[in-house]
């Protein structure tokens, strides 16, 4: 079978360097980073060259994000900042391009556009994935504590950002709080969920350290989200998350080999982006079984209502307005 031939926009190592680590992500999946663009035409080639020799194959340029989608691709990474997502949905719609989006997707002021691309990508049932990886590591608390979950009353998770002011640090660490709290709602209840209050200690541009609370309802019940939040701008950045309680640390080894500990016991997990990337793979080949139908649907639908939540709370904490 033919790769899966994939584009990359913001393919380089600035900010939080995804875009080298989703290209040996697709790799080990099977598929073939073939194309970049970047803020700029040395941008691109600059990221392309460093991809090369990661990857032992060559990686052609384009101009932009739009010019990368007219290329010969089948599927679209955006890995670049946030302000830039927008454009390369509605590009990767414009080619029907399986996309695989970083968080946030979009900004608050843009959140009813990129509510409308996610309402786009659903009617054309075209593969769409927002990298909302870590709800596959929930099962490593049952791994910990010995015991499965139930229903959640609590949530809370603590994020290290590599940039400090309580507002940047809230908008960028929110879409992991949101992620792991909608696959704590039950399935059937989750198009329901809504925003009951939030509240944040901290305001401060230059804050170092920021406490956000989520309070949400739902068809059925409620969950209490807390975001504790620390700048650190190198790794090993700290990373941890409980519910009701049950809490799993991340610790971070050699070649980024990943563990968890709590309960005094210690588990070993492959990064979770590997499983999302590889599951979007396989999405995106498009098997057209009723399993993989129903898992793409699924999937944006959730991203919608992720981004519903995001640009409230957003809207609520820091002000701005949002059509959604």
């Amino acid at each position: 079978m033919t790769p899966l031939r994939v584009g990359i926009v913001g393919a380089g190592r600035s900010r939080n360097g995804l875009g080298p680590f989703l290209a040996r992500a697709c790799e080990q999946a099977s598929a073939r980073v073939v194309a970049v663009a970047g803020r700029t035409a040395d941008r691109a080639r600059h990221n392309a060259a460093e991809l090369a020799a990661t990857l032992g194959h060559d990686v052609a340029t384009a101009a932009d994000v739009r010019a990368l989608c007219a290329q010969d691709i089948d599927a679209l990474l955006i890995a670049s900042p946030a302000e830039a997502h927008l454009e390369a949905l509605e590009a990767a719609l414009e080619h029907g391009l399986a996309c695989l989006c970083e968080k946030p997707i979009v900004g608050l002021a843009e959140a009813d556009r990129g509510l409308a691309c996610l309402q786009r990508f659903a009617a054309a049932k075209t593969v769409f994935v927002e990298n909302a990886q870590w709800p596959l590591i929930l099962p490593v608390l049952d791994a910990l504590h010995g015991s499965a979950r139930t229903n959640a009353a609590k949530l809370s998770m603590g994020l290290s950002p590599m940039h400090g002011g309580a507002e940047a640090m809230v908008s960028d660490s929110l879409p992991h709080l949101l992620s792991l709290l909608l696959e704590l709602v039950p399935q059937q209840s989750r198009s329901s969920v809504h925003v009951r209050n939030v509240a944040i200690d901290s305001r401060d541009p230059l804050a170092t350290l920021a406490n956000a609370v989520v309070e949400v309802g739902f068809e059925g019940g409620s969950l209490r989200a807390e975001l504790h939040l620390q700048q650190v701008p190198l790794q090993p950045r700290p990373f941890w998350f409980a519910v009701d309680g049950r809490r799993a640390d991340r610790r971070i080894g050699k070649d980024y080999a990943l563990s968890f500990v709590g309960n005094g016991q210690e588990v070993a997990r492959p990064a979770p982006l590997f499983a999302l990337v590889a599951q979007f793979v396989e999405l995106a080949k498009g098997s057209g079984s009723p399993q993989g139908e129903e898992l793409r649907a699924r999937l944006v639908a959730e991203a919608a209502v992720r981004l519903r939540l995001y640009a409230g709370v957003l809207a609520r904490l820091f002000g701005g307005t949002s059509a959604i």
